[in-house]
């Protein structure tokens, strides 16, 4: 027996009337039945805890750092409103006079030992004890802990009492099990299977093949000394629990949501929060029509509202933003975010909230600067996951030599460590194991080439005709599904777009022998809805190919949406595929912008197409890359003198500077922009025209970037031309996060004296006005200089 999922629970309205209230004794059967006390009994009083009003808030604590209590609930002194701490002691058997040795171990450990408590975590005693058993406590083990503990509140809960509480409390805690899964859960589990079969590569047995993808919380948000562990999606809830979580196209973020959900789904025991999952995937809403007003009304036609007042909580995982965000345009998009927002508040119903998106995505821009939400981002993949990704994704086990060359090789220094990066490795490898691509956009260029035929062409399976028919085929459907914001079209209508252009061509090639090539064999594709309907694996397949299109018509692409997914990626696919493309890349670098989110967005989009089209000329590098960091200067300025008007208002300076410099360096920490650095610092400095504080931001930036590369003293140019007076504020408060882990080695003594200087400072040894002045620029948001100004005025 299992905890039960909180699918049940959403069918305990629509159920209710069919199945009548439980009564005692049927309760306390299901009680008897109880035997694993970890699996079954301290699930079922996680629900039980949280559904007592008088229970403010509790601790499942169970595990070796116990010290005694199973549990620890908080609740208010009725009479002086203090807070109470008690202990919980489970056991899932009876409790006799000859069996009370764990039992009073365990209530020793509840009174004797100080432990963390509540909200602040303070170190206390704990108030009380609780002994619960689901059976029988006798009453001569009762009489024995009673004597020994005189003066000491202890309860005993047995069987009849803790039947008595599920019934007030949790009356369907067992019947819900009985009825039926919620429609809603059972389908979209239906779909996640559909899914996994037709979009995750598979093991020998047939199952699903996961990448064990992690998360990090992305910067110093809190400014903590200490970067912050990776770890699973679902702890970082407990910590975080509004997340916008950002990964580059193919990290595993939509899979992550998947996995999430299915874990709440089936109520894996470690769930304490007793969440009811809620699995929105906008882009499809949105398709099939479901999405016609709002986020909300849409959950609330499907989850009736009443459930939240029994209160249930639940976990709001959305997917689909870059999507999403084509189809409706920006303005009515904005309006779907404030929507999410809204849900998103502390208090509301939907008491966590993950939201994926692009780093460049407009979801990401937009949620980015809500405080709600705390900013996560997917963790590459070490080597050894990709290997086993790998492996289990080709059902083979790699030669120790190619495992060798691939680790040294360029493209592995440069491709994303991410699960679709793994993916498309696996089928380079499992036809040519003697050469790797050398880029993501060759890994692209050789893994889709291969699923489309070009081995067996090769091989002399398949004549060239089809495998240059596929890819035609192939680019244009993609075109099609890009330029009209789908997601899937009818199977029909992809066959018919394939037999127009066989029509218009003298080919000599069979239909249905380039439609099992392209929707069959290639995996390219999967079919849904019984296979009515066709989709790419990957949206990063249809950008991949709208590029080519455009390589094999000799057209560049226009300019829309340049500094957003999915047209920014589709630039990307096309300057790799290129690789020599100054005049595009010119264009792209005279694009207009709009805002400060749009100035950050081309400022650090510059760099990466310059990586992709790493044959042009070098000369162009050296010529824009000041031209970037002065920006990026200059637009963090301009973004603070607006105050209240600034699109990041609620953020302090800090903050705003810490997101923004650590894009910087994801960016252009790769040693491709080293030979350029040295004039980046000379023509920065030397620019007589730019006012000398942007020049100390253009310049940290530099610094922070030859810091990841690698450089020697990274720091020293920018502290030798700005002494500890002239540095801004909120780059000598982010400096001292420059000396751990420092990435060039042991920090030098010029780092080294500066930050000491500014610890002293930080302390009040230099003076309380000076240490007050630093803590504003630490803790005050920026719209607070609006209110500063016109409190003068």
């Amino acid at each position: 027996m299992t905890e039960i999922s909180p699918a049940f629970f959403l069918a305990i309205k629509k159920y209710q009337r069919h199945y009548p209230m439980p009564n005692s004794d049927f309760t306390k059967k299901k009680l008897d039945q109880i035997t694993d006390e970890v699996r079954e009994l301290h699930p079922l009083l996680k629900t039980l805890f949280k559904s007592i009003p008088e229970i403010k808030q509790y601790e499942h604590t169970h595990g070796p750092a116990e010290y005694g209590a199973d549990f620890i609930l908080y609740q208010d002194d009725p009479i002086l409103s203090l807070e109470e701490s008690i202990g919980v002691v489970v056991k899932a058997q009876k409790i006799s006079q000859s069996s009370l040795q764990e039992v009073k171990r365990q209530i020793d450990e509840c009174f004797t030992m100080p432990r963390p408590l509540s909200k602040n975590r303070t170190r206390g005693h704990l108030n009380k004890v609780w002994v619960i058993s689901s059976k029988t406590i006798s009453n001569n083990a009762r009489d024995v802990i009673t004597e020994q503990y005189k003066g000491r509140a202890i309860t005993f809960i047995a069987q009849d009492t803790l039947a008595d509480l599920l019934e007030k409390h949790a009356p369907h805690y067992f019947d819900v099990k009985a009825s039926a899964f919620s429609e809603q859960i059972t389908q979209t589990l239906q779909d996640i299977r559909n899914q996994e079969k037709n979009r995750l590569p598979q093991d020998k047995q047939g199952n699903p093949v996961y990448a064990d993808v992690l998360v990090r919380a992305q910067g110093n948000q809190d400014y903590s000394e200490h970067r912050s562990e990776p770890t699973t999606l679902h702890k970082a809830l407990t910590k975080s629990p509004r997340i916008l979580l950002e990964g580059d196209m193919g990290s595993g973020k939509s899979f992550l949501l998947i996995r999430t959900f299915k874990h709440l789904a089936t109520h894996a025991p470690d769930n304490a929060e007793r969440e009811i999952p809620i699995l929105v995937d906008l882009a499809a809403e949105i398709e099939s029509g479901c999405l016609r007003e709002s986020l909300s009304s849409l959950i609330n036609q499907r989850y009736p509202e009443d459930l939240w007042e029994k209160g249930f909580t639940a976990l709001l995982l959305i997917d689909g933003t870059e999507e999403a965000a084509a189809k409706l345009g920006e303005d009515v998009f904005n309006l779907l975010l404030d929507d999410i927002a809204r849900l998103s508040i502390p208090g509301a119903k939907f008491t966590s909230v993950v939201v994926t998106s692009r780093p460049y995505g407009l979801a990401a821009d937009r949620l980015r600067t809500n405080r709600n939400f705390r900013i996560h981002e997917t963790e590459p993949l070490s080597f050894a996951q990709t290997v086993t990704l790998i492996q289990a994704s080709s059902n083979s086990t790699l030669p120790e030599r190619t495992i060798n060359d691939l680790k040294h090789s360029q493209l592995f220094r440069q491709l994303p460590q991410s699960p679709i990066s793994a993916f498309l490795l696996s089928k380079v490898l499992e036809e040519v194991r003697n050469e790797l691509p050398s880029s993501i956009t060759e890994l692209y260029s050789q893994a889709t080439e291969l699923m489309l035929g070009r081995w067996d062409h090769e091989k002399g399976l398949i004549q060239q005709k089809y495998y240059q028919a596929a890819s035609a085929v192939t680019v244009d459907i993609a075109s099609y599904v890009y330029n009209n914001h789908l997601i899937s079209l009818s199977y029909n209508e992809c066959k018919e777009r394939l037999e127009n252009y066989l029509k218009a061509r003298n080919l000599g090639i069979e239909p249905l022998q380039l439609e099992q090539i392209v929707f069959e064999r290639s995996g390219l594709f999967y079919k849904g809805a019984g296979g009515s309907i066709l989709s790419f694996r990957h949206r990063s397949f249809v950008e991949y190919f709208v590029a080519l299109g455009f390589i094999q018509e000799s057209t560049p692409p226009e300019f829309h949406q340049p500094f957003y997914d999915p047209e920014r990626q589709v630039h990307f696919f096309y300057a790799g595929l290129k690789k020599e493309c100054e005049q595009f890349l010119i264009a792209f670098i005279n694009q207009p912008t709009h805002g400060t989110h749009e100035r950050w967005q081309k400022s650090l989009s510059i760099p990466d197409l310059m990586l992709a089209a790493f044959s042009t000329k070098y000369s162009l590098v050296k010529q824009t890359l000041p031209s970037v960091f002065l920006e990026l200067a200059q637009s963090y300025l301009d973004e603070l003198d607006k105050g209240a008007e600034a699109e990041f208002s609620d953020l302090t300076e800090c903050q705003i500077l810490a997101v923004l410099q650590y894009r910087v360096r994801t960016v252009l920490g790769y040693r491709f922009f080293e030979p350029a650095l040295e004039e980046v610092f000379l023509s920065i400095a030397d620019d007589t025209a730019t006012e000398k504080r942007t020049k100390a931001y253009a310049l940290y930036f530099a610094s922070i970037v030859a810091r990841d590369i690698g450089l020697q003293n990274p720091f020293d140019f920018l502290l030798a031309e700005f002494d500890q007076g002239e540095l801004p504020s909120p780059i000598s408060l982010l400096l001292p996060f420059e000396t751990i882990g420092n990435g060039s080695g042991t920090p030098s003594s010029a780092l080294s004296r500066r930050v000491k200087k500014i610890r002293k400072q930080l302390s009040g040894k230099s003076g309380a006005a000076v240490s007050s002045s630093l803590r504003k620029v630490l803790s005050s948001p920026v719209k607070s200089r609006t209110q500063e100004k016109r409190g003068k005025d």
